[in-house]
């Protein structure tokens, strides 16, 4: 796995801190931003991240963005013998989404009404009511 730094300066001080062999640089005499990790590059990653949290690993192809992992899985989900309590879920899901559009709705018409800064009360299930700051 190869780590790009954002400076060259700070691949130096990865190469240094973990014992990896930094690239060769685009540009004959000067210093690459990118450090090879090799395959056991979580055992490095608190050193990079000691350096700095701005960095990009890649396998050499393919960025991976700085902060993820790449995980693959594959499962398949049981539904219960009664449907009746997935059905509830996606009730509750929908009834969620029309409360607070009914907010969003309720606040942008104040504000199309009135431009001065309103709230409305986040009751649940309660209708919304223009509060006065």
């Amino acid at each position: 796995m190869l780590v790009e730094m954002r400076t060259s300066a700070q691949a130096q001080r990865v190469g240094a801190a973990t014992g990896c062999p930094l690239l060769p640089g685009k540009v004959p005499g000067r210093p690459s931003r990118r450090v090879d990790l090799g395959a056991d590059w979580e055992r490095h990653l608190p050193a990079v991240e000691a350096i700095s949290v701005l960095f990009h690993l890649s396998d050499g192809e393919s960025p991976v963005p700085s902060g993820w992992t790449l995980t693959g899985a594959t499962f398949e989900v049981h539904w219960p013998k009664d449907r009746s309590v997935v059905h509830s879920h996606f009730g509750a899901r929908r009834f969620a989404h029309n409360w607070a559009l009914a907010h969003v709705k309720a606040d942008l018409g104040a504000k199309a009404a009135n431009p001065a800064p309103r709230a409305h009360s986040l009751e649940p299930g309660g209708t919304p009511q223009a509060v006065e700051p």
